[in-house]
């Protein structure tokens, strides 16, 4: 994923990134819809869930005539844990920093990229819902404007992380159970990010944020993408028609993600496998109707 070439880049307008015009079109005689706020539209999931399928769709909504698989996806709810957006947005040398104090500048810099704006922006995140060593909301409500949970049936995500990663199956799965489980490391590209385990992570966002996520299925995006656009549109207070969301099923349905297919644990875990991850995320499969 290519990330911002400047200072404040993240969402400038060019032959890879949305126009903010365009966005902010989408709030414009809104038939009663909410006005146009500052502040981050939260597009949250544990990784390997199918973030990019769910920005690529609303990607298509905002403008379906683009070829939204390719320049397009790269420019549309960027990544924010990038460790050199801290370095330009607040003006530090985030390699003299340590992990504790780059976890403490994260709500300054999300305060920065979204609390300016003037029309609600998309930004992919793979965190759980967590907060700064000092106890600040990495996420804070002041600087949101909505908030998407993408969820996935885990046993699919065991078997996507394995084959991502090249691990055996085994291995992610004890990852997926992982409470101290985090993505990126220290001194790579990325700030280290805390996953806790699957299920750890659905309820961070969905009960412990306060940003009251709209929870989103990502079997239900796949079998009924219409219904799954007009539910994330309308909590977005996105001004849409049923031929824009027609439009967008359109022009994203041909693309090719590296997310399975639905159901492929079936074929690839041991019966023993798929119930060591039921035992470990019962709950949480069952409320989402996995189990």
């Amino acid at each position: 994923m290519p990330h911002p070439k400047s200072r404040g880049g993240l969402y400038r307008s060019n032959a890879n990134m949305l126009p903010v015009a365009r966005l902010a079109r989408l709030y414009r005689h809104g038939r009663g819809l909410p006005r146009p706020m500052s502040g981050a539209i939260w597009l949250a999931s544990y990784p390997h869930s199918g973030g990019n399928r769910m920005r690529l769709a609303l990607r298509a909504l905002c403008d379906s005539n683009e070829d939204v698989a390719s320049g397009g996806r790269s420019g549309f709810g960027c990544g924010v844990a990038w460790r050199d957006l801290i370095d330009r947005e607040l003006e530090v040398d985030s390699g003299l920093l340590t992990e504790p104090e780059l976890q403490e500048l994260r709500p300054q810099l999300h305060a920065a990229m979204f609390g300016r704006s003037k029309v609600p922006r998309p930004a992919k995140v793979h965190d759980a819902w967590v907060r700064t060593p000092d106890g600040h909301p990495i996420y804070d409500r002041s600087f949101t404007h909505a908030a998407i949970y993408l969820i996935r049936d885990p046993r699919d995500i065991a078997v996507q992380w394995a084959r991502h990663h090249g691990w055996p199956f085994d291995r992610a799965i004890a990852h997926l159970a992982d409470a101290g489980a985090r993505l990126g490391r220290i001194g790579g590209m990325h700030i280290p990010q805390q996953l806790r385990s699957w299920s750890g992570h659905v309820s961070s966002w969905l009960d412990e944020s306060g940003l009251d996520p709209l929870p989103v299925r990502y079997e239900d995006m796949a079998t009924d993408p219409r219904a799954a656009l007009e539910r994330m549109a309308a909590r977005l207070g996105w001004n849409t028609s049923p031929q824009m969301v027609a439009g967008a099923i359109v022009a994203h349905a041909d693309s090719a993600l590296p997310d399975g297919k639905m159901g492929m644990w079936r074929e690839d875990l041991t019966r023993g496998q798929a119930a060591r991850i039921e035992r470990d995320h019962g709950e949480a499969m069952a409320r989402f109707g996995y189990l």
